[in-house]
């Protein structure tokens, strides 16, 4: 797929972020006022969503930078590693397999994805891994990352995203927190 016809696709799934979800929603231990006004998350909110989560306590609520983005979470970095990981949940349309493809696009130098399944109440979840040079959307190349996403389908529903991108070695110590995580999912 040629960088234009990307970034179109891009833009066309951003857009659909932006819509506005029928009912607020926020992580059941983040302490945070669901946002009832934005369809993102600002000031360390949880956007507007029927999904509900526990984030584990090493998960840092923060605010997010774009509204695109129902919840942003800071991933505190392993030992050795210079930066912290980051934990995003959104909210999008578009195939499972079109997003795995978009994500691949933005790792150069390692293997395809991993992918498995798992079923968490009526969620069907696709867990996507993905290892290599990370150069994200217009970002600086960052060697040595891993994304590991979760891609939650609920029927009738716009897929959610739950992205944890990072070092290697701070998204694989955060990988047992993530899986909990998964465990939690539930719906209002």
């Amino acid at each position: 797929m040629s960088n234009k016809l990307r970034i179109l696709v891009w833009f066309f799934l951003a857009a659909a972020a932006c819509s506005p979800e029928p009912s607020p929603g926020a992580s059941k231990d983040s302490g945070a006022a669901p946002s009832s006004t934005s369809p993102g998350a600002a000031g360390g909110a949880i956007g507007k969503t029927d999904v509900t989560w526990t984030a584990p306590a090493s998960f840092k609520l923060v605010p997010s930078p774009t509204q695109m983005r129902l919840a942003t979470y800071q991933v505190a970095r392993a030992e050795g590693d210079a930066e912290d990981g980051e934990m995003t949940v959104s909210q999008a349309k578009g195939t499972v397999a079109a997003n795995i493809q978009r994500w691949e696009g933005q790792f150069t130098g390692g293997d395809k994805a991993k992918i498995s399944e798992l079923t968490v109440g009526d969620f069907k979840i696709s867990v996507v891994e993905i290892a290599g040079t990370y150069k994200g959307m217009g970002g600086a190349a960052k060697e040595g990352f891993t994304m590991l996403a979760a891609i939650v389908d609920w029927p009738g529903r716009d897929p959610h995203f739950f992205k944890l991108t990072g070092p290697t070695k701070t998204v694989q110590q955060a990988r047992p927190a993530f899986d909990e995580l998964l465990q939690t999912l539930g719906h209002k």
